[in-house]
């Protein structure tokens, strides 16, 4: 192939503006601080910093559900806790009623006592989380029992508030009223029933199905401690890969600085010296070639 001047000219020039280039993006890293600026750059990088930008924001909304999750479950704990402390001074009342010594004023404190406590029960059935009733079911905006209701009737129903935690982890974070205080509004309505009467047998009686109503509440309180470390485990797991998922963005495109530094100074050496050749061809003539 013959080589013109007008060949090494324009390879020259071509040269220069490659190396300058090459150095504009160079320091365009630099200034910025990514080595991604626009999906040209890169485009499988581009595509894969968008797919991981995109599991970080659905991360985030998790972990907001897994917030309230843990919320709910922490307030229901604490409200079976206080069912539990009441229901126990239901059973006091039932194992000093049983006494034969009791008089007709003390039975008649007794009966004043269980109202008190069921309107505590009551209200404890009733506690909400940012307006959300705990025990409703999923009627979360309905009280789950009315306090001057003498009947105690479950105003709920029986479905399950569910929680998604995570892509495919979906859990279930409450248990209808009905299942944990209806049976204990019983027993307090029954063993009122019987102090009235002055029934002792009636009354040591209602002490078993009073244990039962603590069993329940222990049951359930257990569960939600499982329930709790559960939503624990998965937010944990989540917030490893959003942090994975940083980690590869940054790697992808973030300027390593002291790399590109380098890689600056060479570019800008090449730079240089295509100015410097291209500015030396440009000097000859004609008669430079004739002479």
């Amino acid at each position: 192939m013959r080589v013109t001047e007008s060949y090494m000219v324009n390879s020259l020039q071509n040269n220069v503006d490659s190396s300058l280039t090459n150095l504009n993006i160079l320091q365009q890293q630099l200034s910025t601080g990514k080595k991604l600026n626009s999906p040209s750059d890169d485009p499988s990088g581009a595509s894969l910093v968008m797919s991981l930008k995109n599991s970080l924001a659905d991360n985030a909304q998790y972990k907001r559900n897994q917030d309230q999750a843990t919320s709910f479950l922490q307030l229901t704990d604490t409200a079976l806790g206080d069912a539990n402390n009441i229901i126990n001074q239901v059973r006091q009342i039932a194992v000093s009623a049983a006494n034969s010594t009791q008089t007709p004023d003390s039975l008649q404190a007794f009966q004043s006592q269980l109202d008190g406590l069921a309107t505590e029960l009551s209200n404890v059935a009733n506690t909400n989380l940012h307006g959300k009733y705990l025990f409703s079911g999923t009627l979360t905006q309905t009280a789950p029992f009315n306090p001057t209701d003498p009947t105690h009737t479950y105003n709920g129903n029986t479905g399950t508030v569910m929680a998604t935690l995570g892509p495919g982890d979906t859990q279930a974070i409450s248990t209808p009223g009905s299942t944990i205080f209806s049976a204990a509004f019983a027993s307090i309505t029954a063993l009122k029933t019987n102090i009235a009467s002055g029934n002792i047998t009636s009354i040591s009686a209602s002490i078993a199905a009073i244990d039962s109503n603590l069993s329940t509440v222990n049951v359930v309180r257990s569960n939600v401690g499982a329930q709790e470390n559960q939503v624990t485990t998965i937010s944990e797991r989540m917030a490893r890969a959003s942090i994975e998922f940083q980690d590869t963005i940054s790697n992808v495109q973030d300027t390593d600085l002291a790399t590109t530094y380098v890689q600056l100074q060479s570019a800008q050496n090449v730079y240089q010296a295509s100015l410097a050749a291209t500015a030396k061809a440009y000097k000859y003539s004609l008669t430079d070639f004739l002479g």
